[in-house]
């Protein structure tokens, strides 16, 4: 099968760039989840906690 018919045309144009990719390091994990959901508990440590 030729090479053009295995391409999923919703893949096409999907290049990494700044529009549609951000590298998820440690911190900007932490964001996005404090982002995403504001209302868990966002460190548990023992004892320690912090909403």
């Amino acid at each position: 099968m030729p090479e053009s018919m295995n391409t999923n045309p919703f893949n096409a144009g999907l290049e990494r760039n700044p529009a549609n990719h951000q590298p998820l390091t440690p911190l900007t994990f932490l964001e996005r989840a404090a982002t995403v959901f504001p209302q868990h508990t966002a460190i548990v440590h023992g004892q320690l906690r912090r909403d």
